[in-house]
């Protein structure tokens, strides 16, 4: 409605009122008469009474703002029927009184009837307005207020609500407060239906507005009647619904600045019948107080447009059962806009009794032809206790969407569906359904549920028989995201399962299906099935790609345990991913944080998969590619295993950077890949010449710590008919620790390899470096207790990491500026965290005093707590108490003032924990403050007995100073900072310096006296190698061997055969740290080629090599290219390998190679039935310092006189090819041509002539 039609309608109800106030009967019951007022008596004996029902007929019927209207008669009337024959409307501005006990009031008027501000109702049972022509009776009586004399009056209760015109008259109500009792029912039936109130401002707390100029109708329990009629129709009243004969036929309803409350022991009824339905401003709110369940609301409707904050409330606060919501429309409904409040439209069904018995929240059911939430426009369930969170069921002919956000920046649109319940029994926070043709989120919009407790998450299930597409970004360059997790101060809920079935998906603009536990609960699965394609592209402006996401990452708050990461299951047609999009599971820990084993990815698609690009700006994270990932990452043993993947195509591509990794940085276990595609796979493995970024492309099964006990790397299978591998592409299997690296099974029909392709198992780790001096050494190699500076990180700030044995982990320096106004700076310029402490030097009034950090992510925003020296003031026993005080607070609600120091007794792990409170960030959208516990992370000590206490409340990375001292917490105990800082450029340059193992070895050309050195680093210093080695034959030999400090000495069998360092430090023996074995590489083939470079390969620097084992059914054929095993450096045997089966073996400068460097050579076996060799080829098994290996070739004894042919005359010329050295030729073999007379070859003796 607009300014002027608002304010004419004012002027015109203002008129009407002052011309038409006076109540008269028509005497077509009784007497005809003009009755007395202000205070209006309407007796009994002013009309008839057949049975309960009493009526009343009246030529006109107006109330002015200060007159009242009071109906009396016996006790014994049920029914009050009054209707209004004189032709005009009734305009109402006071007081409607009934004394009659429980007596409904039927008030009809099919001429109008506007309600004023002043309108008001006190009666004892139901009230009932309408401008219908007549009201029928259940027995077929009759009250006709447009012919009266077609009555039959008769002792039977109203049982519908007739209307004989074509325009029926509008209901209008401005600025009016009506209410019944509670439990009794409210109607307003006509043609159209404006509700209008002048108050748009409501209470923060009761969401009632304020003041008494708005338009409030209130049945509290009870129900409310709404219905606009169109044209000539019937309206029948049942107990649980509300009937149009023609349905289709409804009229114009509007409400703008409106409350329909409906709240009560059991959340009352809401019935709306319209064409046009328009709510601006309004909500309705159907509260459940106590033990009774709550009823309905139910809207049918053509078009329903909820907008500028209208808001829904079914809120349950007892054990009764919420409020359902039922929404139907033949063609719109549509969500949107915001309000003076800044609140979006919602939909809020909410169970908020802490309690085991707490009701459960009811459904909701929103059906039309297409359906809209836009401009932040929200569903938002949640469970505080036991009962269960809503049943959300969205379901469209055409199309369902949901786009953007509000105007505030901080409500998408989208869905919200929670479980905080925390007792034993807690319930779980409902399930989502959508179904349509065509189903969109964009812009930001998406679904978000999670588990603070006992509860699971919602599952969600879309279904979409067309395109589900998920596109654009929210104003904070965020993509949409449909994500269901666990929380980290859950207390075992479960993730929900995300269900997507469609013809078509489509994910850009960073768009995320996202399944996580942060805590004890396991993570939720992911099922994509879709009929066509699955395509995910796109980058946004937070360089954010598309992804399909199952993830173990435990939170701050996460306990002893993190559950396990759901699966990721998907079937479709074809999948393409793009710009870097990618599938992946993982286990995901930080250095003070837990993890859970990641999920499994099963992926089945009837044709084509398609990897291929990268994203720009992230070409050095590990998830740089498009592709499939299978992820752990963590430190030592705080993460755990790696998922599988498994997948299953027609044909698979792998291009331009694009992959398919598993890997482990950690001591947990990579997963597994296997591939099962019908006809080809193709890996081309170099980017496009035009990308300054060169990335190969491929498959990797990879251990990325460097740990001694860094985990195994899983193995890939690779079934198919076609493998063809190109310029750069790879298969690899690679360890950088102590761990294993995993095998590679290939089993095809053909294996083309071109292009310096490779197919590799690697053990990269070396225990051995050189150095020109001591400088360079301390440089060059990080030991415990060194920091590293990072001049620009992810974020483009500095950043500082601390190496701590056997992994790098983030710490926050201790920092002092010298005025308060410095610390705003320190955030611009310092990658800081919450809970970070530092000293200002003079806070204004030349004292210092030291502040705490807090940052709210979402708004970016952030503030410095001031600790004062007070004494601790409040204490919990369990972080779960303070997880109460972690809200939005209305200002004068705030619990404790910022600065507070809170002390929690058990963390979760029998230790306690201190925090200061944080209450002065204020959210904009709201005017709210955000009230958080930061624990404290710095401590500024005086001696080792505080330290050691201090110990007791701390947790990794906190940080501490002692006398100039620094120190970082970590794995139970203090590791003091060495004070050597490295200044490296970003984080790919941090990931190249070379972290200090037990057991390395610094080769030193120059330590100051212009000699060589040899260095090795004990656990916490480098000691000088003694100069002359020793062997031993087993660990017996070695526990009598009379070391001295510094003795380095080799163990041929310590164990399993294998072959170890150990050297003589602080009284003991300690093995020094070696890499893992290669894996093994199996490929069963009919024809196997490799040409340009390419390789095939298993190496170890200082491990053991792994198996090659070729198993060809025709050709093998090596045109300058290899197949080796080796090892670098160390005590490990080389790696045999075994070529059988094949009809030819061809070598064109081709390599097969087995090598060790101290250990055993491997063996090479080759058979076959024709082996031709190029003189510059090479078949070789060494061992630089050990034993060589044995060389053997098995090939039949072949009649070559059967094969000789005499060759046709003609020239031919005699040269050696390029490409070798004949020196390096071992048994050299030659050929020689003699020319006879005229140039014609000679005739080889024993030829017949």
């Amino acid at each position: 409605m607009t300014k002027c039609q608002y304010l004419l309608t004012i002027f015109l109800l203002i008129i009407s009122l002052s011309i038409n106030a006076e109540i008269s009967t028509d005497g077509t019951l009784g007497s005809r008469a003009n009755l007395p007022g202000p205070d209006y008596q309407i007796k009994a004996d002013l009309g008839q009474q057949h049975g309960g029902n009493l009526f009343h007929s009246f030529q006109d019927f107006n109330l002015q703002s200060f007159e009242s209207a009071t109906f009396s008669g016996p006790n014994n009337v049920s029914n009050v029927i009054s209707r209004v024959t004189g032709g005009n409307p009734s305009n109402i501005d006071g007081l409607i009184r009934s004394t009659m006990p429980n007596a409904d009031m039927y008030f009809l008027n099919p001429y109008g009837i506007m309600f004023g501000p002043h309108a008001r109702l006190d009666v004892q049972g139901s009230f009932h307005a309408s401008t219908a022509d007549y009201l029928g009776l259940k027995d077929g009586g009759r009250f006709d207020a447009r012919h009266h004399r077609s009555s039959l009056l008769t002792v039977a209760p109203v049982e519908a609500f007739g209307f004989f015109s074509d325009s029926p008259s509008r209901i209008t109500i401005q600025d009016s407060q009506l209410s019944v009792s509670a439990g009794k029912t409210l109607s307003f039936i006509g043609g159209d239906l404006q509700i209008t109130g002048t108050n748009a401002f409501r209470d923060e707390k009761t969401r009632l507005p304020v003041g008494d100029e708005a338009a409030v109708l209130s049945a509290p329990g009870g129900r409310l009647n709404l219905a606009s009629i169109a044209t000539q129709n019937t309206v029948k009243m049942t107990h649980d619904d509300l009937i149009l004969t023609f349905n289709e036929q409804g009229g114009l309803f509007q409400a703008t600045n409106g409350v329909f409350d409906l709240t009560g022991e059991g959340g009352g009824s809401l019935f709306m019948r319209a064409g046009e339905a328009t709510l601006t401003n309004t909500q309705i709110d159907s509260q459940t107080l106590g033990a009774t369940n709550g009823g309905l609301i139910d809207i049918q409707v053509a078009n329903l447009h909820l907008i500028n904050g209208s808001e829904v409330f079914t809120r349950t606060y007892g054990t009764g059962r919420g409020t359902a919501l039922h929404i139907q429309a033949t063609d719109t409904v549509k969500f949107s806009g915001m309000n003076q409040n800044k609140r979006a439209s919602t939909l809020e069904v909410r169970t908020l009794l802490k309690s085991s018995e707490s009701g459960d929240a009811s459904e909701i059911l929103i059906e039309g032809r297409n359906i809209s939430f836009l401009e932040g426009a929200h569903i938002y369930s949640e469970t505080q206790g036991g009962g269960n969170g809503a049943q959300v069921t969205i379901r469209a002919e055409e199309s369902v969407r949901f786009s953007g956000v509000d105007s505030s920046g901080w409500r998408i649109a989208g869905f919200t569906m929670d479980a905080l319940g925390k007792e034993e029994g807690a319930g779980h926070a409902g399930n989502l359904l959508i179904e349509a043709k065509d189903i969109t989120f964009e812009n930001g919009a998406g679904m978000q549920s999670g588990t603070a407790g006992q509860g699971h998450s919602a599952n969600a299930t879309i279904r979409a028989t067309g395109t589900f597409s998920m596109t654009g970004q929210h104003k904070d360059s965020t993509g949409s995201q449909l994500h269901t997790g666990v929380m980290d101060r859950s207390t075992g809920g479960q993730g929900g399962h995300l269900v997507i079935e469609v013809g078509e998906l489509i994910m850009d603009d960073g768009a995320r299906i996202y399944a996580s536990t942060n805590g004890p609960g396991k993570g939720g699965n992911i099922t994509i099935h879709a009929t066509g394609t699955i395509t995910l592209l796109g980058i946004n402006e937070q360089e954010q790609v598309s992804r399909i996401v199952s993830e173990s990452k435990g939170g701050k708050r996460a306990k002893k345990t993190v559950g396990e990461g759901g699966r990721i299951v998907l079937t479709a047609d074809k999948l393409i991913l793009r710009d870097g999009a990618n599938i992946s599971t993982s286990a995901k820990a930080s250095s003070s944080r837990l993890a859970g084993k990641a999920g499994e990815i099963q992926i089945t698609v009837g044709k084509d998969i398609v990897l291929t690009g990268f994203n720009p700006e992230a070409e050095e994270r590990i998830e740089s590619g498009s592709g499939i990932y299978a992820l752990s990452t963590g430190y030592g043993d705080n993460s755990d295993d790696a998922g599988h993947i498994v997948l299953k195509a027609d044909s698979l591509t792998i291009e331009e950077g694009a992959v398919i990794r598993s890997s482990t940085d950690n001591n947990a276990q990579g997963g597994n890949i296997d591939i099962e595609v019908g006809e080809t796979v193709r890996i081309v493995g170099h980017t496009s010449p035009l990308h300054d970024i060169q990335l190969s492309s491929g498959i990797y099964a990879t251990s990325d710590s460097v740990d001694a006990e860094s985990g195994l790397g899983g193995n890939i299978v690779l079934t198919a008919n076609r493998l063809v591998i190109s310029h750069q592409g790879t298969i690899t299997t690679a360890s950088a620790g102590g761990g294993k690296a995993g095998n590679i099974s290939l089993n095809v029909n053909q294996l083309e390899m071109d292009s310096n392709a490779s197919i590799t198992s690697e053990s990269q780790l070396a225990n051995t470096y050189q150095f020109a001096t001591l400088s360079d050494r301390d440089k060059g190699i990080v030991i415990d207790g060194d920091v590293l500076e990072i001049a620009e990180d992810e974020d483009g700030k500095i950043s500082h990491y601390v190496n701590i044995g056997n992994s790098l982990i983030r710490i926050q320096p201790v920092y002092a500026v010298a005025h308060f106004a410095d610390l705003f700076e320190l955030s611009k310029q310092y990658n800081l965290q919450e809970g970070q402490v530092v000293k200002v030097k003079d806070i204004g009034n030349g004292e210092s005093a030291r502040f705490v950090y807090s940052h709210n992510d979402s708004y970016k925003l952030e503030a410095w707590i001031k600790l004062e020296a007070q004494p601790i003031s409040v204490t919990f026993d369990t972080l779960d108490d303070i997880n109460a005080i972690e809200k939005w607070f209305i200002p004068d609600d705030i619990p404790y003032p910022s600065g507070t120091l809170i002390q929690v007794n058990d963390r979760g792990d029998g230790k306690p924990a201190l925090f200061v409170y944080s209450a002065d960030i204020v959210i904009p959208v709201n005017g709210r403050l955000e009230g958080t516990p930061i624990r404290i992370r710095t401590f500024e000590l005086s001696d080792s007995t505080a330290l050691n206490q201090v110990a007791q409340m701390s947790l990794n990375r906190d940080m501490a100073t002692m006398n100039d001292q620094r120190f970082v917490f970590q794995n139970d105990q203090w590791i003091p900072l060495t004070g050597h800082i490295h200044e490296v450029a970003d984080l790919p340059d941090m990931a190249k310096r070379v972290q200090a193992q037990i057991g390395h070895v610094a080769q030193v050309a120059d330590i100051g006296n212009g000699q060589g050195g040899e260095f090795i680093y004990s656990g916490s210093d480098w000691m000088p190698l003694n100069p002359n080695r020793y062997r031993v034959q087993n660990l017996s030999e070695l526990e009598k061997f009379p070391a001295t400090t510094g003795d380095l000495v080799g163990v041929t069998d310590a164990g399993n055969g294998q072959h170890e360092y150990f050297f003589y430090a602080d009284g003991k023996w300690n093995k020094q740290i070696r890499g893992g074995d290669a894996g093994q590489i199996v490929i069963n083939a009919d024809k196997l080629q490799l040409n340009s470079n390419s390789e095939m390969v298993t190496s170890s620097v200082s491990g053991g090599g792994g198996n090659v084992t070729l198993n060809i059914d025709h050709l093998v054929y090596l045109n300058n290219s290899q197949v080796s095993t080796s090892v670098q450096k160390g005590v490990g045997n080389g790696g045999n390998l075994t070529l059988s089966g094949p009809q030819f073996v061809i070598m064109n400068n081709g390599q097969i190679i087995a090598q060790a460097y101290e250990g055993r050579g491997g063996n090479i076996h080759l058979g076959s039935k024709q082996l031709l060799k190029s003189p510059c080829s090479q078949i070789s098994a060494s061992s630089e310092l050990g034993i060589d290996g044995n060389v053997q070739i098995d090939s039949p004894t072949v009649d070559m006189d059967a094969m000789m042919v005499v060759l046709p005359g003609g020239y031919v010329e005699a040269q050696l090819p390029k490409g070798c050295n004949i020196k390096d030729i071992s048994e050299l073999s030659t050929f020689y041509i003699q020319r006879g007379q005229e140039g014609m070859m000679r005739t080889p003796s024993g030829f017949p002539e």
